[in-house]
């Protein structure tokens, strides 16, 4: 007796074959090798075109593995770990674009929380807030999120709030993000972006700061 079955399995063979990941890889090198260094802060699309083709790859590569899911641990869900690397990329993608066509926050002269003490009142609260007391060390452009400022749910940026620093004495500009624990949206930042990302955990908060240096500047002065 034949098994009915067969010509349906066959068919989703086809169709869910494991695609060429050579050709995919050497288009993601591609549209990389296409920009040089120094038009980076000015292509954006680029880095979303980047980010995209990667999250393709990943999205596919777990597509074309559903159908022997007995060689993974009980615990492992594959669309969810797709969704969450989806939406780090995504966040690191916003965050890379904001800093390449240039931040355009509120300027922070009154009323910041990022600043020498003593801190203004509408900063002040039960919960106290990171704040970064180091005048000497940055010049803060502008702010977004903190207590009695303008918020960041007008900006296309995954923050809750985000300040734009630059580092003196003639410094290059950076931008630290500040959230609380709950909302951290780990973000991964294209590998095309020419900047980099590093984090730190501060009591109910998390902060990043994303530079173009090769190491945090300002991380570990801010305090609670």
């Amino acid at each position: 007796m034949s098994d009915e079955r067969d010509p349906i399995d066959a068919s989703l063979q086809r169709l869910f074959a494991p695609p060429d990941f050579t050709a995919l890889q050497a288009k993601i090198d591609a549209a990389a090798a296409e920009v040089p260094r120094s038009a980076r802060r000015r292509a954006p699309t680029v880095l979303i075109t980047i980010a995209a083709l990667a999250a393709a790859a990943a999205a596919v590569l777990v597509l074309s593995t559903r159908g022997d899911r007995s060689a993974l641990p009980p615990e492992h869900d594959a669309d969810r770990d797709v969704a969450l690397i989806s939406a780090r990329q995504h966040a690191g993608v916003q965050l890379a674009r904001f800093y390449a066509q240039g931040p355009d926050l509120p300027r922070a002269d009154d009323g910041s929380c990022v600043g020498p003490p003593p801190a203004p009142a509408s900063c002040l609260g039960d919960a106290p807030e990171p704040s970064l007391p180091a005048a000497d060390l940055v010049d803060v452009i502008g702010e977004c999120g903190a207590r009695g400022g303008t918020s960041c749910a007008g900006y296309d940026i995954p923050a809750a709030r985000l300040v734009h620093l630059r580092v003196r004495p003639d410094g290059p500009e950076v931008l630290v993000c500040v959230e609380p624990r709950e909302l951290d949206p780990q973000p991964m930042l294209p590998a095309d972006a020419g900047l980099s990302i590093f984090r730190r955990e501060l009591g109910d908060f998390i902060l990043y700061e994303i530079t173009p240096l090769t190491e945090p500047r300002v991380l570990d002065h801010f305090f609670l």
